[in-house]
Order: C-alpha cells, then structure tokens, then sequence
C-alpha cells in the first residue's frame, strides 16, 4: 500500500512538472507570435506611412520649375521628374515613387548611418541618381560615370573605397568626411558625397527646399530626387 501510494505522489508530482512546462511553452509560444505580430504591424505602419505621404512629397516639388530649367539648358523635358526613391534606415530594401505608384527593390544589405552620413550600397547609389557604377580592383576603386542623369554633372568620379578620397574627370579632388565600409562584399558609401560631387544639394525634407538629397529624421529615411539639383 505504501508502494502504490509513493508511486501516486510521484505520478502527481510528474503530471504537475509537465503541466508547468507545457504552460511556460504556451506562454513563450504566446510572446514569440505577438513579437512577429508587433513586427508585421510596425513594417505594415511604416508602409502605410509612406503611402499617405507620397502625394504630398510629389506635390512638394514645382513641376513648372523643373520645366524652365530644362528649356533654359535646350535639352526636352527629364522623363518621370517627380520620381524619387526613399531608403530607410536599418532596413534591406528601398522605394521608388513615381507617377505611376511604388516599386520595392530589395538589397542583399542594410542601410545604416555612420557618423551623421546615411551609408548605401554603391552600386544602389547609381541606380537611383542614374549613374553608372564600376569597381577598379586594382586601384580599389569604385568608379562612377553619369551619362544619362540630365539635370547633374555629366562626368565620372573615381573614388577610392580605402580612404574615401574622390577623383573626378574634371581634374577635381574631394575627400568624403566618412570613409567607405566593405559588409558582406558590398561597398557602402555616403550617399550625400557621391552626389555632391555631381553638383547635387543636399538638406532636410522639411527645410521647404527642393533638393537632391532629403534627409527625414522622423522616419529616419533619406530621400533621391535624381531630377533635382
């Protein structure tokens, strides 16, 4: 009797140890799908966001202004001038917006901030200002050429990935105030160097100017305007 009565305690005690452990694991499971809920709500928040203010920006910037720059340079109007393209900070993709809605691009990296500079893949660099982007391994260098960009510089600008020194065709030198960082064998570099080097302005998006380069600390999302100078 006293046998089958340990082994009853000792059942009781097991049912008690597993139902405490099946309830921790409820629990956790519980916490782990409201973090991912949290998580899509955040990412869905932010997508939300931008929609809403994406006529705003467009409107932002004076169509007729750009029209008269172009007329004054003889050249016809930039096809799509109202597009830009929105990276955020800490995140592995970007928006293109134009006339005809979004475009997400997604990158095999980050976007991040170094030292007050928002730091991108190069070769993202180039697509959205609408350049051409090489690398010179043997002089390390990340060469960019402006071909098709109307309203920028048409030139190349060389710059040197070890100590962010800038060389372009025109006999210019130009030191970029944050050096290039090489993560998972991309070249990131400061977006507001590159361009400003093609005679692009930079500033903040609520200075109520019209620039290449619109820094949004709210969001933390940096803007391109590759239409405007």
């Amino acid at each position: 009797e006293l046998e089958k009565q340990a082994k009853d305690e000792k059942d009781k005690n097991l049912n008690q140890d597993l139902s405490k452990k099946l309830d921790e694991l409820l629990k956790l499971q519980k916490e782990n799908k409201e973090k991912k809920e949290d998580k899509k709500s955040q990412d869905k928040k932010w997508d939300e966001l931008l929609k809403a203010d994406d006529k705003n920006i467009l409107n932002q910037f004076d169509l007729n202004k750009m029209k008269k720059q172009e007329e004054q340079q003889g050249k016809k109007q930039v096809k799509d001038e109202k597009e830009f393209a929105v990276f955020q900070v800490d995140k592995n993709f970007y928006n293109i917006i134009n006339k005809d809605g979004k475009t997400t691009v997604y990158m095999d990296v980050k976007t991040y901030v170094d030292q007050g500079r928002t730091m991108i893949p190069v070769r993202y660099i180039a697509y959205t200002l609408g350049f051409n982007v090489e690398y010179d391994n043997s002089t390390r260098e990340a060469i960019f050429s402006n071909k098709e960009n109307n309203i920028l510089a048409k030139k190349t600008l060389r710059l040197n990935i070890d100590t962010g020194v800038m060389n372009d065709s025109d006999g210019k030198v130009y030191n970029s105030d944050v050096k290039p960082v090489i993560i998972n064998g991309r070249i990131h570099a400061s977006i507001s160097n590159i361009a400003k080097a093609f005679g692009a302005s930079h500033g903040d998006i609520k200075d109520g100017k019209n620039q290449t380069i619109e820094w949004d600390n709210t969001r933390k999302a940096v803007y391109v305007f590759k239409n405007v100078k």
